[in-house]
């Protein structure tokens, strides 16, 4: 006996939770027949066909909260590292589907503006996202981002609007595929981040610059082509040490390759604009070190 037929005795008037017991049964049915079918998307499989239908169960019953018919809820719920979330479209349409308006007021490459309206207000939400902000935010160096940035700031822009518009109707599943799809880290940038946990970080040329210094590597870092010949450090200025760890966590940590966009994420970070390492402060370092998390390097005596 399964803990769904122990419900199933209970009467059904004024008890939810056996109305909901007995819909489990039936959704549970019908994934036990949805299993083997090339119907069911990846993310919802499992080791075999038994926990694929577990997750098709749970898929059915969770869109159906949220109004979506059983093959409707396969096609829009995705399961990211055991997060369920819906594409910004599937957003779009339940909002949309509840009698409020969202749409795309403009997009490109570089900046995306939509627009949304709840049932019965005059109010116009907008939510504008450019390829600065997500520059910010360390997202360019990844994948979609490189390869669909205007579908990319689209998504970004429709499931922040909708959730402003129509929080209730989400409340279920407010964030996207595309937004946990970004805080999911590679396999690259994990193999990098343990092995940088378990051996010294190599020597990188000199961090946020292309064009590494003529000359034998030294204990201190060269001097940028922005830059002055070096001096000798304020009490409260980044140490060589932090510079190569920084430098290794920004590229093989967060992807990020381009001098630009090393630059643009510091400054996000630190709520200020950096220019050239030499901005930076030892505290300043060490906190980027810690949101990154990588180990602080040893002091330069």
């Amino acid at each position: 006996m399964t803990d769904l037929d122990l419900y199933a005795g209970l009467p059904k008037t004024g008890n939810s939770l056996a109305v909901w017991a007995d819909d489990a049964r039936q959704a549970s049915s019908v994934a036990v027949s949805l299993a083997p079918t090339p119907f069911v998307p990846q993310s919802l499989r499992g080791r075999d066909d038994r926990q694929t239908a577990a997750n098709i169960t749970a898929a059915i019953l969770t869109g159906a909260e949220l109004g979506l018919t059983p093959m409707a809820s396969l096609r829009s719920i995705v399961v990211i590292q055991g997060t369920p979330a819906m594409t910004a479209v599937a957003l779009r349409g339940l909002v949309q589907s509840a009698g409020h308006e969202v749409w795309v007021e403009s997009s490109s490459d570089a900046r995306a503006v939509v627009c949304g309206r709840r049932r019965g207000s005059d109010q116009v939400e907008r939510s504008v996202w450019t390829i600065d902000r997500a520059r910010q935010l360390g997202l360019t160096g990844k994948d979609n981002w490189k390869k669909q940035p205007e579908a990319m700031l689209v998504a970004r822009a429709t499931s922040e609007v909708a959730r402003r518009v129509a929080a209730d109707v989400l409340l279920g599943l407010p964030y996207s595929v595309e937004e946990i799809a970004d805080t999911v880290e590679t396999e690259p940038q994990r193999t990098a981040r343990r092995r940088a946990a378990k051996e010294p970080a190599p020597m990188p040329e000199p961090v946020l610059d292309e064009t590494p210094a003529p000359g034998p590597v030294a204990d201190a870092p060269l001097p940028l082509p922005d830059e002055p010949e070096a001096e000798p450090l304020a009490d409260d200025q980044i140490t060589p040490n932090q510079l190569t760890a920084l430098n290794a966590a920004l590229t093989q940590d967060l992807d990020l390759t381009d001098r630009q966009d090393k630059l643009a994420y510091l400054s996000g970070a630190l709520g200020r604009e950096i220019t050239s390492s030499k901005d930076l402060t030892r505290a300043e370092a060490s906190r980027l070190l810690d949101d990154i998390n990588v180990p602080a390097p040893e002091p330069t005596l």
